[in-house]
């Protein structure tokens, strides 16, 4: 029988190159190198080489080769296994320099760079990053980057990235690039609204309605905002800026001083006539408000603002206490002023006494004041008497 050859095999180690690997490495054969023939080489994928590829490996990783020795004349076949070691390759450096397009309050956009392909015909895109403060840089397949804050500094870089992932691994950095050199880019402000602009007041009832992409508060630090239909303090000062959700972005804020009320008119002074009392000193650009105390069993009267300075009340007696009260209307442009209230008077000669008055016209009004309110009050006889006209069947 021929004696069992010695067979060694050296291991080898390669760089990634993006085709297959063949093991060219010859055996010993019993301390020589062997010359007697044609060699098999095989490629597994486990040490016990128990899983066959089938082909020469060509991604990175380790791999086992047997290498099968013919039989010669002085020695029968045999075999050895070998280490195949594909190394990871660095992807090509990216030299260019991240350049702007435009710059906005929210948003940058940088100039778009073009990718290639690798020594191993692998193809690679340009990644783009964003480094905020001492933050780590976030990298994207787009040149825009939005969401940012306004007025701050960011930094951007440039990288090259293996486009497809079976083929990343082939290359350090999970199939990127280095970093490119940095470039400073400060995001700009956005223009605040004009004061004045984005909200409206309603000076009648004091409140405050705002406007879709804008928001209000009473602070310049927005800790207390407003809502539409809020109450407003005349005076005060309300800050508005637009909203992070429109279309501009985020802004600084706008202070808005909001007018005062105006001046506090003066004191009504009241004269009362019978069931009629009436403001002597009125004026158009107020409104007024008249107020009786009475005694017990009977229902004080609390009244409602009007633009009259007239008020009729039949159920005035003498020794009822009232005051009118008075105060400078709101407009469509300023808020109504502080009210301010009459002296306390004391109702005296209120008649008793009633007349039903037949016939007249129809619609007919009788009035004797600039206001036009409609008198009940007739005198006759020197006495005065509460009126009611009945227009019987017209």
């Amino acid at each position: 029988d021929k004696a069992d050859p010695v067979v060694e095999l050296d291991d080898k180690t390669v760089d990634y190159t993006g085709t297959a690997i063949d093991y060219d490495i010859k055996p010993t054969v019993n301390g020589e190198t062997f010359n007697g023939g044609s060699l098999t080489y095989t490629y597994y994928s486990d040490e016990n080489c128990e899983n066959p590829l089938g082909n020469s490996p060509v991604n990175v990783g380790t791999y086992y080769c047997k290498v099968t020795v013919p039989e010669q004349d002085n020695y029968s076949s045999g075999s050895a296994v070998g280490t195949l070691t594909i190394n990871q390759v660095e992807v090509p450096p990216q030299t260019a320099i991240p350049e702007q397009d435009s710059v906005q309050a929210n948003t940058v956009i940088l100039k778009t760079v073009t990718g290639g392909t690798t020594d191993q015909g692998d193809a690679y895109n340009v990644q783009y990053g964003i480094q905020s403060g001492s933050d780590a840089i976030t990298w994207q397949d787009s040149p825009t980057f939005t969401d940012l804050t306004r007025t701050t500094e960011y930094t951007f870089y440039l990288r090259n990235h293996i486009t497809d992932p079976a083929k990343a691994v082939n290359y350090t950095n999970d199939g990127n690039s280095g970093a490119s050199q940095g470039v400073k880019i400060t995001t700009l402000d956005v223009t605040p609204p004009q004061a004045g602009e984005g909200f409206t007041i309603d000076y009648v009832n004091e409140t405050i309605t705002i406007d879709g992409n804008c928001e209000a508060a009473t602070d310049a630090e927005f800790a207390n905002k407003l809502n539409s239909g809020d109450k407003i303090e005349p005076g005060s000062t309300i800050y508005v800026r637009f909203a992070s959700t429109s279309p501009q972005g985020q802004s600084s804020a706008t202070a808005n001083q909001i007018a005062d009320r105006p001046a506090t008119p003066e004191t009504p002074t009241v004269e009362q006539t019978a069931k009629m009392v009436q403001v002597t000193n009125a004026s158009d650009s107020q409104e007024y408000k008249f107020e009786k105390n009475v005694g017990e069993g009977r229902t004080a009267t609390l009244g409602e603002w009007q633009s009259s300075p007239v008020f009729i009340d039949d159920d005035m007696q003498d020794g009822d206490t009232y005051t009118v009260a008075t105060r400078v209307k709101a407009t469509d442009s300023q808020f109504a002023s502080e009210e301010i209230d009459s002296d306390s008077y004391t109702a005296q000669n209120t008649p008793e006494n009633s007349v039903i008055l037949d016939g007249g016209s129809k619609g007919e009004e009788w009035t004797n004041n600039p206001y036009e309110i409609p008198i009940n009050l007739l005198t006759k006889g020197g006495e005065t008497y509460m009126v009611e006209i009945d227009w019987g069947d017209m």
